[in-house]
């Protein structure tokens, strides 16, 4: 059971027998808003301009109660966009999360559906950034939009459950299973670091297993509030001024509690720091039972949770150690440097540090295209191992012996010209998803390759480095979605 001063997810899930009533949930908002202001007044840790500034935030989440009351209605066959709902997976302070299917190819989503219609402006915003990011251990996102006033994302389904619930369920884990799920989590946050996108709320629930002991960094770019249940106080704020704070304050680094402005990439690293704490203890490494209690540790006191001595072996409790110092020029000072650090010491004690890597081919005739596609794509993302063929039969050869992920295909080769380039690939590969890479841009020959079996369809005049990293893990995430 999750205690009072432990990390929550973000998402609660929903149980039948609780499904009705979240009908009736905007029938008592008002009171639990004011039930909620008393409490916080009561414990004496707020003055009146915070609780002014609390009363303001919680009025922004839950004072939309028309489209509140609309979303915890929606039911599976109702759409959003060109979403049919299949189910309520769970809901939140800050959200409805649903599983969905789109309408005609049934690729299966997750749409989350935010509460605040305030934070529509950020929340495209924050989404821009976001698309710029593509990496095996960051969910997709997909697409945004509104329903009933309320900003909607659509991102890839995760198989979960989150670290936070697994911990909850099972227990702390051993530091091998521990240590390879804070590599992946270094490694995502290397590339959005380098795309000057800092999380700002690191947490086990924002860690979500998919499949194969993968997991994904989820929430990129977004502090949200979460509001606990009446029987505690709450542990996170969404108040976007620079003099206040936003995260999860027993995760957060201290100069980020202090305030928001003073984030940075180093104060990620601490709170993945506190994270990998979690999943070693199954307890949150600031100490106090109080949200009052605990920010005065965290800020000013300095009182933390030692890590057991058998937790870690001795080079890892180093990393640890660096990661969490309480002076942020003591440690890391980007994850670039901590993964190289963290992966020799797993290296050193026999532990397998490969990431994942998606396999790309490249069927190109031009030999200026193709230097000029292996390039862009290198820039990208490291992750890639890319093939290359020169002409159709090749490109079908490879992909029967090695059998890629994705494959980007031109459509003027040596041995094929225009559409039926498409057709006999896919008669060879009905799986593979295709991308045309091509210097036409006749809307018509684009419909047609999709209608040929072609994925996506990208002209050659628009290629960037960080356009064809999008395309790739889009693609192969949607791919992904159709086959669950």
């Amino acid at each position: 059971m999750i205690g009072p001063n432990q990390d929550r997810s973000t998402f609660v899930p929903i149980h039948r027998n609780l499904s009705d009533r979240l009908a009736k949930t905007a029938c008592s908002i008002s009171d639990k808003l004011q039930l909620s202001l008393q409490r916080l007044e009561a414990t004496g840790a707020f003055d009146s301009g915070q609780m002014r500034l609390i009363e303001e935030e919680f009025a922004g989440v839950w004072g939309s109660e028309d489209s509140f009351h609309h979303i915890s209605l929606l039911q599976p066959g109702d759409q959003i966009e060109h979403f049919v709902i299949d189910q309520l997976l769970g809901c939140g302070g800050e959200a409805h999360v649903f599983r969905a299917h789109e309408a005609g190819t049934g690729k299966v989503f997750a749409i989350k559906v935010l509460h605040n219609a305030r934070t529509s402006e950020r929340f495209h915003r924050e989404m821009k950034m976001v698309q710029q990011v593509a990496h095996p251990n960051i969910v997709t996102a997909y697409e945004v939009g509104e329903i009933h006033g309320m900003p909607y994302i659509a991102m890839e389904l995760m198989q979960g459950p989150d670290l936070n619930a697994m911990v909850a369920d099972s227990g702390p884990m051993d530091w091998r299973r521990s240590s390879a799920y804070i590599l992946q989590v270094v490694r995502a946050l290397a590339h959005a670091h380098c795309r000057e996108l800092v999380h700002r709320d690191i947490k086990p629930g924002n860690i979500i297993l998919n499949g194969n002991d993968q997991v994904k960094l989820v929430d990129l770019g977004l502090a949200s509030m979460r509001i606990g249940s009446l029987e505690e106080e709450t542990q996170s704020f969404n108040l976007t001024r620079e003099t206040q704070i936003a995260g999860t304050l027993p995760y957060m680094a201290p100069e980020q509690a202090k305030s928001l402005s003073r984030a940075d990439v180093r104060s990620d690293i601490y709170s993945l720091g506190a994270t990998w704490f979690y999943l070693l203890t199954g307890k949150i490494r600031v100490r106090g039972k109080t949200f009052s209690r605990q920010y005065r540790n965290l800020v000013s006191k300095r009182r933390f949770r030692e890590i057991p001595s058998d937790c870690l072996p001795p080079n890892l409790f180093q990393i640890y150690s660096k990661m969490v110092a309480y002076d942020r020029r003591q440690r890391y000072q980007s994850c670039l440097a901590l993964e190289q650090d963290l992966g020799k010491a797993l290296e050193d004690l026999g532990q397998n540090v490969t990431s994942q890597q998606l396999s790309v081919l490249i069927v190109e005739d031009s030999q200026s295209d193709m230097l000029l596609a292996v390039e862009l794509l290198k820039m990208a993302n490291d992750s890639l191992m890319i093939h290359q063929a020169t002409c159709l039969s090749d490109g079908i050869e490879i992909q029967a012996e090695h059998s890629v992920d994705l494959v980007f295909l031109d459509l003027t080769l040596p041995d094929s010209a225009g559409v039926a380039t498409v057709e006999r690939f896919r008669s060879e590969h009905s799986e593979v998803p295709i991308v045309v890479l091509t210097g036409l841009s006749d809307e018509q020959v684009a419909e047609a390759c999709v209608n040929a079996g072609a994925t996506d369809f990208i002209s050659k005049d628009e290629l960037t480095a960080h356009q064809l990293e999008r395309v790739i893990f889009v693609t192969f995430s949607r791919h992904a979605a159709m086959e669950n």
